[in-house]
């Protein structure tokens, strides 16, 4: 029989971690195991006094509860030599992996304003939402690769700072790089970058898919692997005609007149527009009967 067994661990030499079970003594049925959960103020494991017959096995499981700041990594973990009343005994060593907290981040992209027109420009929108509703989430980058989507597509008025207080840069002109942005729990961050199309482009429809999006909860920075966001852009060298309204000086008192004004555009450099119709039911708003009439007659060019 093997006698005076003795070895240690020093949980604090891999991470400040502590046990929360398998803590006694006579472990294992095989002797007078004495455990020591710390030594000298330091996380550690010490088993001493132990007893093992000949052939004889003694396995002892612990389990450990990491900190909840302890980063994302792998950790070595080595005992003490073991020793007993026949000598010296070679150490156990094993590596811990710990990875870091999932990502909850949802990523939305959308062209605003499309279809463009060749050499025309673009709105591209995004929005960032942290759908963790207790954990902030810092250094939060992705990029979106536009010459992949269309070549020769480039950002404009980059680089920015501080996008909407959220410590994002945008940065890059053929490909969109934000980077240090942090969400609070639960929020959201929605910002655009003008994207110019070049002269060259052909009529047509260019799907565009940004990368995953990355960032920190705490435990080290990793990547959410569902969280690519896609939008097609529309580009065409007929642009349909666009129009506006506006009730010009209102607010206005019951019985008074008002002024509607329509304002329409044609974003074709080349191309008149004929043949332009559209209706407006006045008489649609919920006012009383009998609803909007006009004062005079329609104009005429």
């Amino acid at each position: 029989m093997l006698s005076s067994i003795v070895f240690s661990d020093n949980l604090a030499d891999m991470a400040e971690a502590s046990v929360t079970s398998g803590t006694g003594s006579n472990l294992c049925g095989s002797g007078p195991f004495v455990f020591t959960q710390e030594v000298s103020g330091t996380p550690s494991l010490l088993l001493s006094v132990g007893n093992l017959v000949a052939s004889g096995l003694c396995t002892i499981t612990l389990t450990l509860t990491m900190p909840g700041n302890q980063p994302a990594g792998s950790f070595v973990s080595t005992s003490s030599d073991v020793t007993s009343d026949s000598g010296t005994g070679a150490p156990a060593t094993n590596t811990l992996v710990v990875s870091a907290p999932a990502l909850d981040v949802n990523l939305v992209k959308i062209f605003t304003d499309d279809p463009v027109l060749p050499g025309g420009t673009v709105t591209l929108e995004f929005t960032l939402r942290n759908d963790d509703e207790a954990t902030a989430i810092s250094s939060l980058a992705f990029t979106d690769d536009l010459d992949s989507m269309l070549s020769g597509a480039v950002a404009t008025g980059l680089p920015t700072t501080n996008v909407f207080g959220t410590r994002l840069t945008l940065s890059g002109t053929s490909t969109i790089s934000p980077a240090g942005g942090t969400l609070a729990a639960g929020d959201s961050c929605t910002f655009t970058v003008s994207v110019q199309v070049p002269g060259g482009a052909a009529t047509g429809s260019y799907p565009n898919t940004t990368s995953y999006v990355s960032g920190d909860t705490g435990g080290g920075t990793v990547t959410a692997t569902s969280s690519a966001a896609s939008d097609t852009l529309e580009v065409n060298d007929v642009v349909v005609v666009t129009g506006t309204k506006s009730f010009t000086d209102d607010p206005v008192t019951a019985g008074a007149d008002v002024t509607l004004e329509y304002t329409l555009t044609n974003p074709n450099t080349g191309d008149d527009a004929t043949s332009i119709a559209f209706t407006d039911n006045l008489n649609g708003m919920g006012l009383p009967s009998p609803g909007l009439t006009l004062v005079g007659s329609m104009p005429r060019s």
